[in-house]
């Protein structure tokens, strides 16, 4: 870059816990290329709030704005303009309610400053109308960031040129949470089961997510209670929070071997994740599945429509099982592979060479590279 400084904008609507790592890192290396990153984001609505998982980014590193949420939550406008004028390149997410990036990609045109998308490009959820305007975003932007390989598949076959993807192989630290594990002893196990009320020699379900609707959540409590029934000394542990955390705390009350712990973040989560033999989640599945493989957890979901792009990472029989979208057919999967041990092991070991493959470092590389990539490219409006 000839060490000129060059300014470059991530708009987020808010910072989760999960992504935090993710910028500072990421600024820590562009910087190292004369690039100087900032992340402008707001805070969260009354529905994300519920989620307790939004956080502040380092002075150094994000830029907190004031944001308007209009119809009903449907749309927001956040208060970033002057922050993103200056910019040689604007990354912001692959969403139709943000009123930002719609301004931002009509202006590109007009404006030697490049717009660039970061997303998962498949858009299985959300309104006729989101599902519409996410579609007709899909080739215009000056360069696309795309959460894994199957996003990438998905935009060429689009018509979205392959020189301005880049495939980030979207990812978590995860290495914090596996070095939190392998920290924990053998009694602190003991005396967490004993907490819990759960018996040294019983098996343990494992969820740990945000608590709402595309979750699943109604199925993984009624595979549950089947799975008790042929295991009398199966448990389901539950961690996370929500809007629906009122269903999982009824669940709890009525039965004293689904124990919900509410929220754990970063080191925390690692004794349940330490406890569980495998992590249950019959819904959508995202980046929580890499948290799993960093501790060598094998995932058990089901084949439903809306998972993000990350279940690309799961490889049924390898790694984790992926059953019908059937409460019956799920729970019979929990019990067979909690039965046999040899098929346990094997996805345990698979569990944890994924979690050696996928990781936060490479996700940092693999995006700065894009971001100097984009920010060399011939640019060209004639894809839009």
């Amino acid at each position: 870059m000839n060490g000129q400084k060059n300014k470059v904008v991530i708009v987020q609507n808010t910072v989760r816990q999960y992504r935090a790592r993710f910028y500072v890192d990421l600024h820590r290396r562009l910087a190292q290329d004369g690039i100087d990153l900032r992340v402008v984001y707001s805070d969260p609505n009354p529905w994300e709030a519920a989620k307790r998982d939004c956080v502040d980014v380092n002075g150094n590193v994000g830029i907190k704005v004031r944001a308007r949420w209009l119809v009903g939550d449907h749309l927001v406008y956040q208060q970033a303009w002057r922050h993103v004028q200056d910019a040689r390149l604007v990354i912001v997410e692959h969403a139709s309610r943000y009123l930002l990036t719609h301004a931002l990609l009509a202006s590109r045109v007009m404006s030697s400053r490049k717009v660039a998308i970061f997303g998962h490009g498949i858009h299985n959820t959300g309104t006729r109308v989101g599902k519409f305007l996410r579609q007709r975003m899909l080739r215009l932007p000056d360069w696309w960031f795309a959460y894994t390989a199957r996003t990438m598949r998905f935009l060429l076959a689009q018509g979205v040129p392959a020189d301005i993807v880049t495939d980030v192989q979207n990812a978590i630290d995860t290495d914090s949470l596996a070095r939190a594990a392998g920290r924990i002893e053998a009694g602190e196990i003991t005396a967490l089961r004993g907490a819990l009320g759960i018996a040294t020699d019983a098996r343990v379900g494992l969820f740990c997510g945000s608590l709402y609707s595309h979750k699943h959540l109604p199925m993984l409590i009624a595979s549950a209670a089947l799975i008790r029934a042929r295991l009398p000394e199966f448990h389901l542990v539950i961690v996370g929070d929500g809007p629906d955390r009122s269903l999982v705390e009824k669940a709890a009350a009525s039965h004293s071997w689904i124990h919900y712990v509410g929220p754990r973040f970063n080191d925390a989560r690692a004794p349940y994740f330490r406890l569980a033999d495998l992590l249950l989640n019959p819904g959508l599945v995202g980046l929580g599945i890499l948290d799993a493989f960093a501790v060598g957890l094998p995932v058990i979901t089901a084949d439903i429509p809306i998972h993000c792009p990350e279940i690309e990472y799961l490889e049924d029989g390898h790694n984790g099982i992926v059953t019908p979208d059937d409460p019956v057919l799920y729970a019979e999967a929990v019990v067979r592979t909690l039965g046999e041990r040899d098929l346990l092991g094997r996805l345990r070991e698979g569990a944890s060479r994924s979690g050696r493959r996928y990781t936060l470092g490479n996700m940092v590389e693999n995006f700065a590279g894009g971001v100097k990539a984009c920010l060399e490219h011939k640019r060209s409006l004639t894809h839009a």
